[in-house]
């Protein structure tokens, strides 16, 4: 896959979009996923790479819930 400028462009466009839905309603893979097979990848580096951003978009709920309810007792 060549990365050009629109190319990176539409990923970062895609990936902000589809976190702001997965924050809200827990998944964003019906976005990221489509999005990265049209631009060329493959589907086995497409699902890893949308699993990878999982980790971090998960990681990023986590962390507030940890300190609400280190602060709710």
């Amino acid at each position: 896959m060549h990365l050009d400028l629109l190319n990176i462009a539409i990923i970062i466009l895609a990936n902000l979009f589809a976190g702001f839905i997965g924050g809200r309603v827990g998944g964003s893979g019906m976005i990221t996923l489509p999005v990265l097979l049209f631009l060329g990848l493959s589907p086995s580096s497409a699902i890893a790479t949308m699993k990878f951003s999982d980790v971090f978009t998960n990681l990023a709920a986590a962390i507030p819930y940890i300190f609400a309810k280190r602060n709710s007792n």
